[in-house]
């Protein structure tokens, strides 16, 4: 057995644990078990994700839940349920959330998302003015790494007027 094999067998052992961790009413545990499932991202067998990516998008979208929790369920879809459209759209509004932590968590994470549309675009920029430093210059980032991507996807698509080719 592999290290990583090892590696996946534990988190596969320790996934519902942890699972019931996060349904607990106790901050810190709730916190501690988030944390927990964040770091076996790449660890944790994909078929498994979906038992728990529900109960991540109703932390992430809950506004009676402190902003830890919600910051750390962005965190988890973005790393766990990557190719779940309703994961996407959780982040998505939570870019509205009252708490500048979780507003910059979901910059942050969908930043990491390979593809981003013009509307989810729209959203991100919508923050540019937000009050927060820490989320406007998120926002930032994630929209000239967008554009960079962009403009290297039109590059190399031989459709594309440049032909493909970096060389005008």
């Amino acid at each position: 057995m592999t290290e990583e094999d090892g590696l996946r067998s534990r988190a596969a052992k320790e996934l519902p644990a942890i699972l019931a961790r996060i349904a607990s009413t106790e901050n810190e545990v709730v916190v501690v078990a988030l944390a927990d499932l964040a770091l076996r991202a790449g660890f944790i067998d994909t078929r498994s994700v979906a038992s728990f990516v529900a109960d991540l998008i109703s932390i992430a979208t809950d506004a009676s839940r402190p902003p830890s929790h919600r910051s750390l369920a962005i965190m988890n879809l973005e790393k766990h349920a990557r190719d779940q459209i309703k994961a996407k759209s959780a982040i998505i509004s939570a870019l509205k959330d009252p708490s500048r932590d979780v507003r910059r968590q979901s910059v942050q994470s969908l930043g990491t998302w390979p593809e981003l549309t013009e509307t989810e675009l729209d959203a991100i920029r919508a923050l540019e003015t937000d009050k927060d430093f820490a989320v406007r210059n998120w926002v930032q980032l994630v929209l000239r790494n967008a554009q960079a991507r962009n403009t290297i996807q039109q590059t190399n698509n031989p459709m594309h007027p440049s032909g493909g080719s970096f060389d005008s």
